[in-house]
């Protein structure tokens, strides 16, 4: 006689199939490993943009110590250059009109 396979819950007049007690478990969902692209919008920034930044501010000091120091040596230069000032001579108290 030929029997009929059945589901495991088919004999209690259940239909749904019955988890067995060998099946392995689902494994817990693993969060998705973030993109450069979606930590960059997430962060705002790259390392990339941050390394950048840095170098931008570097130089950036490195310049306005150099114009500070240009514009020192050109103050030292006007001063080196213009006439040297010779004092106010005091007048001995004659002028061309006192002389008669």
């Amino acid at each position: 006689m030929k029997q009929i396979l059945r589901s495991p819950g088919a004999a209690d007049g259940n239909d749904a199939p019955q988890p067995s007690q060998n099946s392995p478990q689902p494994a817990p969902p693993v969060a998705p490993t973030p993109t450069p692209a979606g930590t960059a919008v997430v962060n705002g920034k790259t390392e990339r943009e941050l390394e950048l930044e840095r170098d931008l501010e570097v130089e950036r000091s490195k310049t306005k110590e150099r114009e500070k120091q240009i514009c020192e040596l050109q103050d030292q230069n006007f001063q080196l250059k213009a006439p040297p000032k010779t004092g106010d001579k005091k007048s001995s108290g004659w002028t061309m009109l006192d002389c008669d």
